[in-house]
Order: C-alpha cells, then sequence, then structure tokens
C-alpha cells in the first residue's frame, strides 16, 4: 500500500495480529456451541501428558524452521529467501495432509483405547487416502516449480530448483504422521515426542554441517534425511509396540490356560 513500507517490526504485528483474531474467533464459536468453560483439577498424569504433547509441538517448530536461522546466520540471506519460499509452497501443499490427521485425531484416540492393533489399522485406512495426494502433490510441485519466478518475481528463480529438491516431503510427511498417529492413541505421547527430538537433533547436526558447505541445497537434503529418519523411527517405534503387545497378549494366554 502507498506510504507503508514492509519491515519485520511490521510483518510481526501482522502476524501476531492475525493470530489473535483467529484465536478470538474460535474461542468465540466453541463458546457458543459448548457453553464457557468448566475447570477443573488436573492431575499429575495429565500434566505430564500435556507437557508431551508441549514437546512434540516445541521439535517440530526445531526441525521445521531451524534451517532458515541457520542460512541466515550463515550470512546466506539470498539463499535464504529462496529455500523459504520453496519450503512454504510445500507447506501449503502439505496443509490438507495436517487437516485430515487433525481431523482423525478423535477416531485414532477411540481405536488405540481398543488396541495398538486397531490403531495400526486406522493408520493403514487413513494413508491409503493420503498417501495418494501426497503422490500427486509432489509430482505437481515438481512439475509447477517454473511457475514459483512468475508469483513471487523473478528474484526468486532460484527457488525452482529448491522446491524441485523438497517435492518429497508431503509424501515422508504423510508416512510418519499416519505411523506417528497410531503411536500417540494407542501408547503415549512420551514414544513419538522422543522419536520428534531424536530427529530434531540430528536435524541440527545436519544444518550445522551441510549448510555452510551447500547452502540451501544442504537445508533441502537435511529436511529430507530428516522427515525420512522420522517416518522409518515411527514405523519401528508402532512395530516395537505391536510385539510388545502380541507378547502380552500371548503370555496372558499362557497364564490363563495352564498346561496340564
Amino acid at each position: 500500500m502507498h506510504g507503508i513500507s514492509a519491515t519485520a517490526l511490521l510483518w510481526t504485528r501482522v502476524y501476531w495480529l492475525s493470530t489473535l483474531a483467529i484465536a478470538l474467533f474460535a474461542l468465540a464459536v466453541i463458546t457458543l456451541r459448548l457453553g464457557l468453560p468448566r475447570f477443573s483439577r488436573i492431575r499429575r498424569a495429565e500434566l505430564g501428558e500435556g507437557l508431551s504433547f508441549s514437546l512434540s509441538s516445541s521439535s517440530i517448530s526445531i526441525y521445521n524452521d531451524i534451517d532458515k536461522t541457520f542460512l541466515v546466520s550463515f550470512g546466506q540471506i539470498s539463499a535464504a529467501g529462496i529455500y523459504s519460499a520453496a519450503y512454504r509452497v510445500v507447506d501449503a501443499a502439505s496443509a490438507p495432509i495436517y487437516a485430515v490427521y487433525a481431523a482423525a485425531a478423535p477416531r485414532f484416540f477411540r481405536e488405540g483405547a481398543l488396541s495398538v492393533h486397531h490403531a495400526r489399522e486406522f493408520s493403514r485406512r487413513t494413508l491409503s487416502r493420503t498417501l495418494p495426494y501426497s503422490v500427486a502433490a509432489a509430482a505437481s510441485l515438481a512439475l509447477a516449480a517454473p511457475l514459483l519466478p512468475l508469483l513471487f518475481g523473478p528474484s526468486f528463480r532460484g527457488s525452482v530448483a529448491a522446491l524441485r529438491w523438497l517435492c518429497l516431503l508431503p509424501i515422508l510427511r504423510s508416512l510418519h504422521y499416519a505411523w506417528g498417529s497410531a503411536i500417540t492413541a494407542s501408547a503415549s505421547q512420551w514414544n513419538r515426542t522422543a522419536t520428534q527430538f531424536g530427529v530434531a537433533a540430528l536435524n541440527l547436526c545436519l544444518n550445522a554441517v551441510l549448510i555452510p558447505r551447500w547452502s540451501w541445497q544442504g537445508a533441502a537434503a537435511a529436511s529430507l534425511l530428516t522427515d525420512g529418519a522420522l517416518a522409518v523411527a515411527s514405523f519401528f517405534v508402532l512395530s516395537r509396540l505391536i510385539r510388545r503387545a502380541e507378547m502380552t497378549h500371548t503370555a496372558l494366554q499362557i497364564a490363563s490356560h495352564p498346561a496340564i
């Protein structure tokens, strides 16, 4: 707009004001539909579980956003802009995946209350819907990457290659969200938080090593390796929970039917 210059302070104000407006709107809608909030005493177990969700969100912020901070801290401002633009497009393409798993969370917890097998089966059914979208999104990002300079300006020509590097992220995210949601619902959020903190530490190390040498390409490689590692770790944690449940079931069967 005329007379307004885009500064970091202006964008900060826009960011928190827009977030505040959405929060107030959500509060009003929920209050109208469900009534005023009712408070009860919080148990220690609930505090612990809440802490695990909080730490989980913090670790997600680390491995999703720390690479931009590394690029800027190493003085690679142009590379940070190129990489951030491509990353935001990937985030937008991944939004439907996040939405599906957020909407499916209550069903995940109902299935997980039955058994980890039920949670895994529901994750498979959900993945059968999100994975085709993820593959289509990845292909679309790779094919549509040349449009970025037309949308953001010619200075973002480098974002074309960056987007093609990052186009596989929706697939990896679909995988680790499916398996991670099953872990959270059937066991404890701490199991999932542990894997997320592990990959956050991995991401920090990869960025520190790769970015000084390969700039945004190093950041992109770190992102792909991190989300890939999270998918693999989530799969193995879920598999371990399945094996433990099967061993417990077998032990109970033996105890209830002792040999004569």
